[in-house]
């Protein structure tokens, strides 16, 4: 909802998932954490181009991109490069789900809500889970060293901001 309509301790619990959760989480492998090391979080792209009715997904993945950065500059030292992979809208069964539940409840044809989100794309259709892994694989590689510290936008050319 919007932040006219998103009960207040909502944003809370946005925030103690999505960024109390990678501190938690950092702060359970940091002492196996060594040169070469990657950590990695996968950000909602609501954090970088919130729309109206976004307050919860907005402000929590924003809080989230802000966290890698100040991880990043504490990391990074250490030899640990740190990466935020931004994608848009997942071809996953989770929002397969979302669609269908969209479709009962407006009574919009489930295709009509599904090429909503494609025709944000200008690849023409949204990442698939094997793209995404793709790229958490390719940040292995010893070169990925030098995207330390950026957001990987792979949302099929969703994003209209230069960033």
């Amino acid at each position: 909802g919007s932040a006219d309509a998103i009960e207040p301790s909502l944003l809370a619990t946005a925030a103690n998932i999505k960024v109390a959760g990678t501190v938690r989480l950092l702060r359970a492998v940091r002492d196996h954490l060594a040169d070469g090391s990657r950590f990695v979080a996968v950000a909602g792209s609501l954090g970088l181009e919130p729309g109206p009715l976004d307050a919860g997904p907005g402000t929590a993945n924003a809080a989230l991109f802000n966290l890698m950065r100040q991880i990043s500059a504490l990391y990074g030292p250490r030899g640990v490069t740190v990466h935020t992979i931004a994608p848009g809208p997942i071809d996953t069964p989770r929002l397969r789900a979302f669609v269908d539940t969209e479709s009962r409840e407006t009574g919009a044809a489930p295709q009509e809500i599904w090429d909503r989100y494609t025709a944000k794309t200008t690849l023409g259709r949204l990442p698939t889970l094997d793209e995404i892994a793709w790229l958490v694989e390719m940040l292995l590689e010893p070169q990925a060293a030098v995207l330390h510290g950026s957001v990987l936008n792979a949302d099929g050319g969703t994003r209209h901001g230069i960033q």
